[in-house]
């Protein structure tokens, strides 16, 4: 067997960089089996060697951002150890940052200067803890038989590393189908104002995602729990993807997090394939799964004739938080009723607490009179998704209620809920 401290004596082949996510990397996994197969007795030394020697320098903050973009998927990765990490790459284009849960993957380039070539795996977790406590200005990371030496000029902090040999592949977009592009603030206000309605049904997997519906230069968004259903929809041009896809909720939310630490003023890109979806945020790159089946025909749903009341958003869920504290336990059922005289009456009522009634101002004709029941929660959620100003059409106890705002900007919306019924 090799001793390890022999392992600078290893002839050139040995010294080559393996790295699974470069973009010649088949190569480079041939290389490595290559190793291998003939030399079996030397492959660990081959890999203490290659690992040992990574050299990498950045700014905390970038280094920061990409830990943060690619942490949390490795947060939420279940029960595997290896997925706990994240894995550090380097290589020309920067500091190579990837982590997966086997549902997405993700990965970052931490912008800096590079030494020497190398790879390791970090815990996610101690990573996320450690940069913020550490001081700004430059870091400088080594990968030593200790483990990864990150330094600054008043600390010296040592982690251990894992080879990367088991970390399974980021996975692919294959047999690409399209793709479409949009600015940051018009997609993140279409995922935020559409994600909150999405449910965690086992039975309607197609209910844990939002979809999406491309077609005559629109782009159609929607998201249900089969209470409730939210739609944005918003002008597309330039895109090449024509059809229907369904994106996982957890991944909506990964790349809603995302937006809060991108300063890249690229376009949101989205591209399409077979099964999977790439999204680029920034410096971001994130593929996911999709979601298969059938999303339901929701259009009908709508009402054709409404007769909305103006409302203050911001009023109005005051009052509501308030009359929730007397509703039933579990249920959060709250009861709206329309007056003539330009209000709406809010009661709840419990047994075990008591009871509550408030009333709130709006404009508009009141043509139904008839309380209508709804959760709390859900009908809160459309408001905060309306802005300043909402509209609210009560149509009574037995059809569903539609808000949307007074004043739609790009991206026109509106929310239904399904009333409860007693």
């Amino acid at each position: 067997m090799i001793n390890l401290s022999q392992t600078a004596n290893l002839p050139t082949t040995y010294k080559q960089p393996i790295s699974l996510f470069y973009p010649h990397h088949n190569n480079k996994i041939n290389q490595k089996n290559s190793i291998i197969n003939s030399f079996p007795l030397f492959y660990n030394a081959y890999c203490y060697y290659y690992f040992l020697y990574m050299k990498f320098s950045c700014l905390k903050e970038n280094l920061s951002v990409g830990v943060s973009s690619v942490g949390h998927v490795a947060l939420r990765s279940g029960g595997l150890p290896i997925l706990h990490n994240i894995f550090f790459s380097s290589g020309d284009a920067g500091l190579h940052l990837s982590a997966t849960n086997l549902e997405i993957g993700i990965e970052h380039t931490v912008r800096g200067k590079l030494e020497e070539a190398g790879e390791c795996l970090v815990s996610a977790k101690l990573l996320l803890d450690l940069l913020p406590l550490l001081p700004e200005g430059q870091l400088y990371l080594e990968n030593t038989k200790n483990g990864l030496v990150i330094t600054t000029n008043d600390t010296t902090s040592t982690l251990r590393v894992t080879p990367p040999t088991d970390f399974p592949l980021i996975p692919r977009v294959e047999n690409k189908k399209g793709e479409f592009s949009l600015p940051q603030p018009i997609i993140q206000e279409v995922l935020e104002k559409t994600v909150l309605a999405i449910g965690r049904v086992e039975q309607r997997p197609q209910f844990g995602g939002v979809y999406f519906s491309f077609k005559e230069n629109l782009l159609t968004a929607a998201a249900t729990d089969g209470y409730r259903l939210a739609e944005a929809v918003v002008p597309l041009s330039g895109g090449s993807y024509v059809g229907s896809i369904i994106i996982p909720g957890q991944t909506i939310e990964e790349v809603i997090r995302l937006f809060s630490t991108n300063t890249d003023d690229a376009a949101i890109t989205f591209v399409v394939g077979d099964n999977q979806v790439n999204i680029t945020v920034g410096a971001t790159a994130l593929t996911s799964r999709l979601i298969e089946g059938d999303f339901p025909d929701y259009e009908a749903l709508f009402p054709t004739e409404t007769t909305p009341l103006t409302v203050s958003p911001i009023a109005l869920t005051k009052a509501i938080k308030a009359t929730t504290l007397f509703s039933r336990s579990g249920i959060a059922d709250i009861t709206l009723n329309p007056q003539t005289e330009g209000k709406i009456e809010i009661f709840s009522e419990s047994g075990e607490i008591g009871s509550h009634h408030t009333s709130v101002t709006s404009s508009g004709e009141v043509k139904n009179t008839n309380p209508v029941v709804l959760n709390a929660k859900f009908f809160m959620d459309g408001l905060g998704a309306c802005g300043n100003d909402a509209t609210v059409a009560l149509h009574g106890p037995e059809r569903p209620v539609l808000i949307s705002p007074v004043s739609q900007g790009a991206v026109r919306y509106r929310y239904l809920i399904m009333p409860i019924r007693e």
